[in-house]
């Protein structure tokens, strides 16, 4: 589920009130709520869906006046409605945070290895360098010796 998703259904189902479709409305609204797990919600929409078709069955029978009820009915689903997309849009924003948090766990986890796979690179080329440098020193010239120490200097100031 994603925004775009959440949007699309909130637009259903309002289209469906609009239009005076409430069994529609109630129905898309109702499966909304399941995918959004929310209880609460759940336990409303199956309240108001029972007190619809009750008033549909009183206004049938002639006991009561239906305007007033559908009043009540459309205020009711759009409350419902503006928190079932509130909840999801809550629930994506917490999935994508807790998302990038795991990926930075994982960035700072790879810097971390990086750092340490460097700092053995630099101690391995600083042992080769002296090795080098004890074993061999004599057969370079002058400036390919100062280059060496040089370099042998700069990796012990970067490794403390």
């Amino acid at each position: 589920m994603n925004s775009q998703y959440v949007e699309n259904q909130v637009y259903k189902i309002r289209t469906e009130i609009k239009r005076a479709r409430f069994d529609d409305a109630l129905s898309l609204l109702e499966e909304f709520i399941q995918q959004i797990g929310d209880k609460e919600l759940d336990k409303q929409i199956i309240t108001l869906t029972a007190r619809y078709n009750v008033d549909i069955k009183e206004k049938l029978i002639g006991i009561k006046d239906r305007d007033n009820e559908l009043n009540k009915l459309i205020s009711a689903l759009t409350q419902i409605l503006g928190e079932a997309k509130e909840i999801a849009l809550e629930k994506i924003t917490l999935k994508a945070t807790n998302e990038l948090e795991k990926l930075n766990e994982r960035g700072t986890d790879a810097v971390e290895k990086l750092e340490k796979l460097n700092k053995l690179m630099a101690e391995s080329r600083l042992l080769e360098i002296e090795i080098t440098s004890m074993t061999f020193g004599r057969v370079f010239n002058s400036e390919q010796q100062r280059k060496m120490e040089d370099h042998i200097k700069r990796f012990k100031e970067l490794l403390d």
